[in-house]
């Protein structure tokens, strides 16, 4: 095992889902949020033979983007990283991909940053730019999200993201919506508006679901269906 240290205070979230490989090393990866310091840090996966040393812990705040892992900042002024995911991969590159949940914001989003090979130390999310380099933003009008599962639902070998979000009510009841991302090999624009632009080809929307009676608003995240 290992002691990661600097993890910057309380409110932290992890996640893990057997096979999911980001750098494509084709070993394991590992997911920390820290929703307190708008902070989420991949530490990656590590086998005997790496001349990596784990043995005195790992310090998350010297990650170089290569060997040890990848920081990635988000907007403090938000809950970023309220939820986290390492996803197996989406868009047929090899490579698991990284989900951030983002909340308290309008619009609330996810964040679906792309695996790669290296990464640079630090991944500063509240650069626009950033998402159109390294990853995508997928919007949704709904202000919780706190489902995010990950499943090959059209049996095209690529994973599929299935993001359930919460925060309307009808007569009383609490209403919420699924939203389904298809993998795709074809690049995507970025943001991607879940409410608008899943059209039953790229994704699909269930709509007015009663989260009481519903088992996808689950908290479980990045596990298979």
């Amino acid at each position: 095992g290992l002691v990661a240290e600097n993890l910057g205070g309380s409110h932290l979230w992890s996640s893990t889902q057997g096979g999911v490989d980001v750098n494509n090393d084709n070993i394991d990866d590992f997911i920390i949020g820290s929703q307190s310091f708008a902070k989420v840090w991949v530490i990656f996966g590590h086998n005997k033979t790496s001349k990596f040393d784990w043995s005195h812990g790992i310090d998350l705040s010297n990650l170089d983007g290569i060997t040890t892992g990848v920081e990635i900042l988000g907007d403090r002024t938000v809950d970023f990283g309220v939820s986290v995911a390492l996803v197996p991969d989406m868009n047929g590159d090899g490579y698991g991909e990284i989900a951030i949940v983002v909340e308290e914001t309008y619009p609330s989003f996810v964040a679906l940053i792309f695996g790669r090979k290296h990464f640079p130390p630090i991944i500063n999310t509240t650069r626009q730019s950033s998402y159109g380099q390294y990853g995508i933003k997928l919007i949704t009008d709904l202000p919780n999200i706190p489902s995010l599962t990950s499943v090959d639902m059209n049996g095209d070998d690529l994973n599929d993201l299935v993001i359930g979000c919460t925060g309307e009510t009808i007569s009383g009841f609490p209403i919420g919506r699924v939203h389904v991302l298809f993998g795709d090999d074809i690049p995507w624009g970025t943001p991607i508006n879940l409410e608008t632009s899943l059209n039953g080809e790229n994704g699909f929307t269930l709509i007015d679901l009663n989260v009481s009676e519903s088992s996808l608003f689950g908290t479980s995240l990045g596990s298979k269906i």
